[in-house]
């Protein structure tokens, strides 16, 4: 500890934020602030075998003020910091870092202005955040997602940054590919749907919520071009014209007479690369987690709007399980999904694990099957 620090030692302040399993250990993050310093030092405490506690330093960041708040996420802590120039960040999913300063102070422009008295020497207070006069000194009495922020010019406001999904699906799904993704995949995937729902201005509607989360993984696995060819391929009438009875029928004379589809190019379609390795466990995990909600009466809206979603994962990759949940949801796609896409044969690092037959709840629950 600095000579500074020690100095101004009841500025100091320690915030316990991600308590969890990480995949390791159960361990505990500790943030040290000391705005004397402008640093907030990031331990690590976890319990030995010897029933001793170990501290370990994972990081260190530049600070004036922090605390710990749920904002990303609904049952964990993360940890929101004001650094020295006035920027918002947050330390989530461990130690990884999401600006929040677009929405933090920018934000809470409204809330400041209806908090202070008129003042015709106040400088104007600018967008990112960064001036003078209107940074960030101090984070104080945080509860949950509330927290009351004062400025350098003595502004005080109370106000709650929460970017945690209400929709239960959307949230649950979140929650089960952060068990199945690699962390940083997993953060990749979560900083990416808060950015998505932040575009959407935060809307609370569980159709919009979803939409962004399927937007966010759409980004990361890269599946927007095959749901451009899905969208592409609903007309029935034109699919026609790809079938072997088309082809086997063209001297047909009683047809003849008839509009028929139009012939397929016989340009080959541009080569697209092999489906992303990660597909196949979130296909497992999706799958699974809409077999639990199956079983729930009262959430079975909530069923369809997931079962679309795995049906155009299972296109890609296994489609016979898209033809085990349109047995569930009859229009969840306009027509029989077929495997138009990639054969998983081709794919040797998916095939060993997406089985053919998918799991089902009922199954199990009706007993061994013979």
């Amino acid at each position: 500890m600095t000579r500074i620090s020690s100095a101004d030692w009841t500025k100091i302040s320690v915030s316990v934020f991600d308590q969890r399993f990480d995949g390791q250990v159960d361990r505990t993050l500790l943030g040290v602030c000391r705005p004397a310093s402008e640093t907030v030092i990031i331990l690590s405490a976890i319990k030995n075998s010897n029933h001793t506690v170990g501290i370990t330093q994972v990081g260190k960041h530049p600070a004036v003020s922090a605390a710990a708040m749920r904002i990303m996420r609904s049952n964990i802590d993360d940890l929101l910091v004001a650094e020295p120039t006035g920027a918002l960040t947050i330390l989530t999913h461990g130690i990884q870092k999401y600006n929040a300063s677009t929405v933090g102070i920018t934000g809470l422009i409204p809330h400041f202005h209806s908090s202070m008295r008129p003042s015709h020497s106040a400088a104007p207070m600018e967008e990112d955040g960064a001036s003078i006069h209107n940074r960030v000194v101090a984070l104080r009495d945080p509860i949950r997602s509330a927290v009351t922020i004062e400025l350098l010019d003595g502004s005080v406001s109370r106000t709650t940054l929460d970017f945690t999904p209400k929709d239960l699906l959307t949230r649950q799904c979140l929650e089960v590919l952060a068990l199945t993704l690699p962390a940083d995949w997993s953060f990749g995937l979560h900083v990416t749907f808060t950015d998505v729902w932040r575009s959407r201005r935060l809307s609370c509607n569980p159709e919009v919520e979803f939409e962004c989360f399927k937007s966010a993984l759409f980004t990361i696995l890269e599946i927007e071009p095959y749901q451009k060819d899905q969208a592409r391929d609903v007309n029935p009438w034109e699919r026609l014209a790809c079938s072997t009875s088309f082809r086997r029928l063209e001297d047909d004379v009683m047809l003849s007479g008839l509009q028929l589809p139009q012939r397929p190019s016989l340009k080959a379609p541009p080569p697209r690369k092999r489906p992303h390795p990660l597909l196949a466990p979130v296909l497992n995990a999706l799958h699974m987690l809409g077999e639990d909600i199956r079983l729930m009466v009262h959430r079975h809206d909530e069923v369809h709007r997931l079962a679309g979603l795995i049906c155009l994962i299972a296109s890609i990759i296994r489609p016979e399980w898209a033809d085990y949940w349109k047995r569930f949801c009859p229009n969840v796609t306009s027509g029989w999904v077929h495997g138009m896409y990639y054969s998983i044969q081709k794919c040797s690092n998916l095939s060993h694990m997406v089985q053919v037959p998918p799991l089902s709840m009922t199954a199990f629950l009706s007993g061994p099957q013979i």
